[in-house]
């Protein structure tokens, strides 16, 4: 039986979406071994036969969390990134109330 060792790489955000819809966002993803494949789920897009020492660059990304599937072999490894929003529309700014804590009958913290 022959195993296979996981994918390794890791990933850097490099450049925030400058909004919702702009597109401009980008990350790297810098392998530290050989794959196969190295597929960002939520595009589609495929890099095929990478190399240790590869850096990847995908971009037009809005903002939002993608996930890298590294594949080689049969060993597969995931991680996610996530490319910020600079400019989030105000209407997501939340408002936050704090509500005072109550001692339970049986001497738990509550909060209404």
């Amino acid at each position: 039986m022959e195993v296979s060792p996981l994918p390794e790489f890791s990933i850097d955000a490099i450049t925030p979406a400058t909004s919702c819809n702009s597109l401009d966002g980008s990350f790297e993803i810098n392998m530290e071994s050989d794959a196969d494949s190295v597929i960002v789920v939520e595009t589609g897009m495929n890099f095929i036969n990478v190399t240790q020492g590869e850096t990847l660059t995908p971009g037009n990304l809005d903002p939002g969390i993608y996930t890298v599937k590294a594949r080689l072999g049969g060993c597969v490894n995931f991680k996610t990134v996530s490319i910020q929003n600079n400019n989030p529309p105000s209407s997501f700014d939340p408002t936050v109330t704090p509500n005072s804590e109550v001692c339970g009958p049986d001497g738990t913290l509550m909060v209404p």
